[in-house]
């Protein structure tokens, strides 16, 4: 979904079925700000200014997540794979990542 699809919903109270995480995220921001602006909490600039940032910084973090989304959806397909290497290398590289 683009973040225009997404401004718009939120502007008119729709929420959009089949979003990401990030997407409902930015979602979310997003009516609050509407929310702050349509009852005078926020200026029109204040509310340009912090959908701006929001903005900027969703598109900064975006290919994170969609990285880190699919590597996800990979260890899970290898972790419960019919190959007991295949499980084995996923335990093991699952190991690398514990605190």
């Amino acid at each position: 979904m683009n973040t225009k699809d997404i401004i718009s919903a939120a502007w008119n109270r729709k929420e959009p079925e089949s979003m990401d995480f990030m997407e409902q995220k930015l979602y979310w921001a997003l009516r609050s700000i509407c929310f702050l602006y349509t009852y005078g909490e926020l200026s029109r600039e204040a509310a340009t200014e912090a959908k701006e940032k929001l903005l900027a910084s969703y598109e900064r973090q975006r290919p994170d997540w969609v990285k880190w989304s699919r590597c996800q959806e990979v260890h899970r397909l290898l972790a419960t794979s019919s190959s007991a290497e295949v499980r084995r290398i996923a335990s093991e590289v699952e190991k690398m990542f514990e605190a």
